[in-house]
């Protein structure tokens, strides 16, 4: 036995950053078991019919003057039957990098999107009873923004 094979068979396995561990499903090795519950749920949605698609990792270029900042990529993007579409962040640990991308991407939305859009933060859910915490960052057009209104 070589040294180098030595090494990889007593290495210890390496650590992810936060701790977290990047569970597969279906064949697709995710970021946190929250974006792979929150990806279940909204298979089953699909499954009921309640919404026509989902895609997700969708990459988007955060621009300030027409140059490129960086790339965002929020976790989902549903599409509904009425073919509204509804971005979808799935969050655990909040880190500086990723509070300022989405503060930019929070900026931008409008210009990204058609005015019939809507962008979703979900994080863990605080009680037993919930699955998810979710919280509309912008609702679906500007007079329901106006009026207080949430998107059904």
């Amino acid at each position: 036995m070589s040294l180098e094979e030595y090494r990889l068979l007593t290495a210890k396995k390496k650590r992810a950053k936060y701790g977290n561990e990047k569970p597969i499903y279906r064949g697709i090795k995710w970021h946190s078991r929250l974006e792979m519950r929150y990806f279940k749920h909204l298979e089953w949605k699909y499954k009921l019919k309640e919404i026509r698609s989902v895609a997700r990792q969708v990459p988007i270029d955060l621009e300030v003057g027409g140059e490129k900042i960086c790339t965002y990529r929020i976790d989902f993007v549903v599409t509904e039957l009425s073919g509204l579409k509804t971005y979808i962040e799935v969050k655990g640990a909040e880190t500086k990098l990723w509070k300022y991308k989405w503060k930019h991407f929070q900026i931008l939305f409008r210009k990204l999107t058609a005015s019939k859009s809507s962008l979703l933060l979900v994080k863990e859910a605080r009680t037993k009873n919930e699955r998810f915490y979710t919280r509309e960052v912008i609702a679906r057009t500007d007079k329901d923004r106006k009026r207080g209104k949430k998107a059904k």
